[in-house]
């Protein structure tokens, strides 16, 4: 009874799985109808198992966690090891994670753990309708990018939001597929009786009331019959199953079964004792993670007495090891917990394992518990640890869940700046604009600070660089005496704000004065930036030379860091430091170095500089598949339309040299940045047609704010046309 010999009734959903060609199998069901059986039966045996737990589906790739943390040995992750490490510091002691850059931190989280899952054939993630959505992400990140076989079971009367959206995208990719395990037949439940009781058949009539009660749900079915032998009307003798009833009755009906599942539970459970039951009531509200030590702080009874309890639960069919038989056991027992006792046992749980639960999980016993207050404040933690990961879209899915939830104004303001400051470091929405609106005007001076810092930012990051002034002089003008940490974010701001505005010496003189804040705080990321603020503005003072000093330290203490995506950014300017002053060599070798690091936000546009920077040396050989590389993976038009006029001098075949003047040309149009107007200009200038010439040229009028070698360029390319510099007017 504890577990059929084997699967009955599911001939056809056998040949279906095992004939499937599927990269993405599930296999759907009501509870109860031996989803996970079915897989075990038929799946490789050298399958990785992992399987969602219900109350975790707030925890990013939770199902995951436990197997990244425990293997004996992870695959080579190369450069990605620093981003796993942000996930699992733990399981890298020696190594400082990454910091995270929200714009590709995501997407080198699902790459890294793509390879740590890179030597597994078989992935089976079970009750997928619990798996959070950072979990379902990832596996549509593998379906397309991995060749693993992946398997998994939800519950069909139990489908999410997250859960319904991923399975539409799935049903799209052609390789995607669904098995569903529907109520066994009557004649598929006598047969399952007859291998119980190891007979040639079941009985007809028996199992015709023992069909009607279970609706050929094979765990209630199994259920009732348990039930049925421990009230002693059903028994064995010799081998042979037997009721008081055979030779009496005509279907059954005098049997007294179970009105539900929950019933039949309920009455296995009570006819334990009480110490036993006690037990099972604190497992069922504590979830999983918890070993028999932790279960008896909050039983109140001795180890030794946990252990027993398990192990005569285990007898009776409920648990196996520390974990219950079926997820039906552990719903059942915490549903038919009186309200006080389930917040007593939440609020035990959190006061005795306040440091050890991850704040999600311990926020969720607060919440349970009835003190909102707290969980609050562990959901706070809980998005600022994710941010901190690089996680941003989990901090803002997790604070969306929880702010109607928790009605309570002081919570949902410290909730939604924190989605502000989260949300301004992703992209732009009116959503995002909205509530800086909101908090502009709050009363607390506090939060309206708050609020001017990322609306001005945000609006730098639009270009609105006059509307990003306005309001950053709002800031400062609030009634507030603002701690250093603030005042070093505003002088950071003001110096980016100086340098767009094109005031290069106040800039110079504003991340110095920053500097001087920030080196006594030790190394940091704000140290590394406002050095090479301090090298840019230098550079276009064309001080190359003091420039070249401040770019190079701004790099060690990058590196120092181990901050990749900021070497990345840093190693593109100096590549442009060293094309106006000395030292070509060391900056190549640094660049080529930190194209080594990954891809970050910044690795194409090091790329573009450091295939520039071959082109001036001559080196063309090396030049063109930096070029080609950014046509083929680049989204930005900038780079597009440098990458194109570039390869469309590189090429000697007239019609390719025609198509990628025409690429140039329209990504060219896409953007606002001169960089790209002047490069794509000058190619056109030197080998396109009228036609080309003619289109080109309004985005050339004026002069150009860039260096003396790209100018001396164009003044050239224009002579050409018998066109004289600056462009003024275009006929």
């Amino acid at each position: 009874l504890l577990r059929p010999p084997r699967l009955i009734g599911r001939e056809l959903e056998s040949t279906q799985f095992l004939h499937s060609n599927a990269r993405l199998l599930l296999i759907k069901a009501e509870p109860g109808m031996g989803k996970t059986r079915f897989l075990a039966e038929l799946c490789p045996q050298d399958a990785l198992w992992l399987k969602g737990q219900e109350g975790l589906e707030n925890i990013p790739f939770y199902p995951l966690l436990d197997y990244l943390q425990t293997v004996p040995k992870l695959p080579d992750l190369g450069s990605y090891q620093r981003d796993l490490a942000r996930l699992i510091p733990e399981r890298f002691p020696g190594l400082s994670p990454t910091p995270a850059e929200p714009l590709t931190a995501k997407t080198r989280l699902f790459e890294a753990l793509a390879r740590a899952l890179s030597e597994v054939k078989t992935l089976v993630i079970d009750d997928l309708q619990w798996a959070d959505e950072a979990s379902l992400e990832l596996l549509s990140f593998l379906l397309l990018r991995s060749k693993l076989r992946l398997l998994g079971t939800y519950r069909s009367t139990e489908l999410n939001g997250h859960l319904a959206k991923a399975l539409s995208q799935w049903q799209g990719t052609g390789t995607f597929e669904e098995i569903s395990l529907l109520p066994l037949t009557e004649a598929t439940l006598r047969g399952l009786v007859a291998s119980l009781s190891q007979a040639e058949t079941g009985p007809q009539l028996f199992v015709a009331w023992l069909f009607q009660r279970s609706r050929g749900n094979p765990f209630f079915a199994l259920e009732i019959l348990k039930a049925l032998f421990e009230a002693r009307v059903l028994q064995q003798k010799d081998g042979i199953w037997a009721s008081s009833l055979d030779t009496l009755t005509q279907d059954y009906s005098e049997l007294e079964a179970p009105k539900s599942l929950k019933d039949a539970v309920i009455r296995r459970i009570q006819k334990l004792p009480e110490t036993v039951q006690r037990v099972l009531q604190v497992a069922a509200v504590a979830g999983s993670g918890f070993s028999p030590s932790d279960l008896a702080q909050l039983a109140g009874l001795s180890e030794w007495a946990v252990l027993e309890a398990f192990e005569q639960a285990e007898s009776a069919g409920i648990v196996t090891e520390t974990s219950f038989c079926h997820d039906l056991f552990r719903q059942t027992l915490y549903d038919q917990l009186v309200p006080l006792r389930k917040k007593a046992f939440h609020a035990r749980i959190a006061e005795l394992f306040a440091d050890t639960l991850g704040p999600v999980v311990l926020a969720d016993h607060y919440w349970a518990a009835g003190n909102p207050s707290r969980a609050g404040e562990c959901y706070l933690e809980a998005a600022q640890a994710y941010k901190r990961k690089g996680l941003h879209s989990e901090a803002i899915r997790l604070l969306k869940r929880v702010i109607p939830k928790i009605e309570d104004e002081t919570f949902t303001d410290l909730a939604e700046l924190e989605l502000i400051s989260i949300g301004v470091e992703l992209e732009d929405s009116p959503e995002l604009e909205g509530l800086i609106a909101k908090f502009e005007a709050h009363p607390n001076p506090e939060y309206r600070s708050l609020a001017l810092n990322n609306k001005a930012i945000l609006l730098l990051n639009q270009g609105n660089l006059q509307n990003a002034t306005e309001i950053y002089q709002a800031w400062l003008n609030l009634p507030l005496a603002f701690p250093e940490d603030i005042k070093i974010q505003q002088l950071l701001l003001k110096a980016q704000l100086e340098f767009y505005g094109g005031n290069y010496e106040a800039t110079l003189k504003t991340s110095e004065e920053t500097l001087e804040l920030l080196k006594a705080k030790g190394l940091s990321i704000d140290l590394a930036n406002t050095l090479t603020n301090i090298a840019s503005a230098l550079d276009v003072l064309e001080r190359h030379r003091e420039a070249k000093t401040y770019h190079l330290e701004a790099y060690r203490v990058a590196k120092a860091l181990d901050a990749p995506h900021v070497q990345i950014a840093i190693a593109t300017n100096i590549l442009w430091n060293a094309m106006a002053a000395s030292g070509v060599e060391e900056a190549l070798a640094l660049a080529e170095e930190a194209l080594t690091l990954g891809d970050y936000a910044k690795s194409m546009t090091l790329r573009i500089n450091l295939a520039a920077t071959y082109v001036e040396q001559g080196e063309l050989m090396r030049a063109e598949p930096l070029y080609s590389y950014i046509t083929e993976h680049s989204a930005d038009p900038t780079l597009l339309a440098i990458a194109w006029a570039r390869l469309a001098g590189f090429y000697k075949q007239a019609d390719k040299v025609k198509e990628a003047l025409e690429r140039s040309l329209k990504f060219c149009f896409e953007t606002d940045f001169r960089v790209a107007h002047i490069r794509v200009g000058i190619t056109v200038l030197n080998i396109g047609n009228h036609e080309q010439i003619q289109k080109v040229l309004p985005l050339l009028k004026g002069k150009i704010d860039f260096d003396t070698l790209t100018e001396n360029e164009l003044i050239a390319a224009l002579a050409n046309q018998g066109l004289s510099y600056p462009v003024e007017e275009v006929s």
